[in-house]
């Protein structure tokens, strides 16, 4: 398998270094994860690639290239087509099967497949959202930018094998640019995934873009109110990461907060005194089969829909609990409570680890270990209280070079100056 894969590789790389590159060509490939979390060119403020995509093609100059993008559910094509239509009828898109770089784990024809690839070969440049791709096969003449999607907090440098080291290889020939949001983040990223530092552009996110600027929430709002049964006014946004070590343990149910026994019935007559409600967003990764359904009043769990994303409940909401995800370092951008729920911190520092050490003294909020504490911490951000507000302001600033909402435009200056 190995031989025939090696085989594969050179023949694609020859393949591509036949075909002419087009300079008006580009090539974007969502984050993987889009394909659970629903996020596409419509449903697009959550990710990095899609918000690039549609500054691009709300542009008068969209028109100067022929686009092609990756997708995860052609069954909503011709919606794509009409969402491209609607915003200008002479935009050049290509619609494609994922697979460019994954050849080996995406379940394609190979009739699908063949075009995709032809299609990356014609391209100049193409934008990633993540660097778990193999472009080693690229020529000179194109440009792979990995717009990332991550500030560092959990440890990526061990959490693979000794494969991971071939694989950093890869990663380091594969890539022209990665974008980050600071120079320490950029170095940890640099050791995590094995492209040097000096391919490093800070930048910032553009999905941060949007969670600053505060887009028209109100119909998100209602429906949300329309799900509770109830008014709701205040928000808190519940983002647990996933844990690699959790299996299915007869009985030992946890709830979706984290603690094995706990009355959520305390939490919720809390949520509808201050008519609030907790919205749990999952990690797509997360083994759901660990976790208790039953989820009294106040207390949702967000579904994934095609309507809205994440950081769509980013911003607007009131405050944000969270464990050890990086999605923390974009919510400071905004300037609202977090609440880090560490109720199983020292397994996950013991079988995962951190970016940095103590830990605690990057988390800019209040730090609970039980429930009890939890509880408190939730009652004092409904009620006003925030103690941490300079705090947050010193680490976003460590975290995040730039703190406006031109992070997608500064991208299109070196990349697309064409726009």
């Amino acid at each position: 398998m190995k031989i025939l894969k090696k085989i594969f590789q050179v023949i694609v790389k020859i393949i591509n270094h036949c075909v002419p590159v087009d300079s008006r060509s580009l090539y974007f490939i969502p984050h993987p994860n889009c394909r659970t979390d629903k996020y596409d060119i419509i449903n697009y403020s959550s990710d990095n690639v899609l918000v690039l995509l549609n500054y691009l093609l709300k542009k008068d100059s969209a028109e100067y290239y022929k686009i092609y993008v990756e997708i995860y559910d052609s069954s909503r094509i011709s919606e794509y087509q009409e969402y491209i239509y609607g915003i200008n009828p002479n935009i050049r898109c290509t619609f494609l099967c994922a697979c460019v770089g994954r050849f080996f784990f995406n379940k394609v024809s190979f009739k699908d497949m063949l075009y995709a690839f032809f299609c990356f070969c014609r391209a100049s440049k193409c934008f990633t959202a993540t660097f778990y791709y193999d472009f080693s096969f690229k020529k000179r003449s194109q440009q792979i930018i990995c717009l990332g999607y991550y500030t560092p907090f959990k440890d990526d440098y061990h959490m693979g094998d000794h494969s991971y080291d071939k694989f950093r290889n890869t990663t380091c020939n594969s890539f022209d640019y990665s974008i980050a949001t600071s120079c320490l983040s950029a170095r940890i990223i640099s050791i995590d995934c094995g492209i040097s530092y000096d391919k490093f552009k800070v930048l910032g996110f553009p999905r941060n873009d949007l969670l600053i600027s505060k887009n028209n929430c109100n119909v998100i709002k209602r429906e949300i109110s329309k799900f509770a049964g109830y008014d709701v006014t205040k928000y808190i946004v519940y983002t647990p990461t996933f844990r690699d070590y959790e299996t299915v343990t007869e009985g030992n149910l946890r709830s979706i907060l984290g603690y094995v026994d706990c009355d959520l019935l305390k939490l919720s007559k809390i949520l509808l005194k201050f008519n609030a409600a907790l919205i749990l967003k999952l990690h797509p990764l997360q083994n759901k089969t660990v976790l208790k359904k039953d989820l009294p009043k106040g207390i949702l769990v967000f579904e994934q829909t095609y309507k809205y994303g994440l950081y769509d409940l980013l911003s607007f909401s009131d405050g944000m609990i969270t464990d050890y995800t990086s999605t923390y370092f974009d919510f400071l951008l905004v300037n609202k409570p977090v609440i880090f729920n560490f109720y199983d911190i020292e397994e996950y520092r013991r079988v995962r680890g951190f970016s940095f050490e103590p830990i605690e003294f990057f988390c800019a909020g209040d730090i609970v270990y039980n429930y009890n504490e939890l509880i408190d911490a939730v009652m004092g951000l409904l009620a006003g209280k925030d103690i941490h507000a300079e705090h947050r302001r010193h680490i976003s600033l460590l975290m995040n070079q730039f703190q406006d909402d031109n992070s997608t435009k500064r991208i299109c200056d070196i990349f697309l100056n064409e726009i």
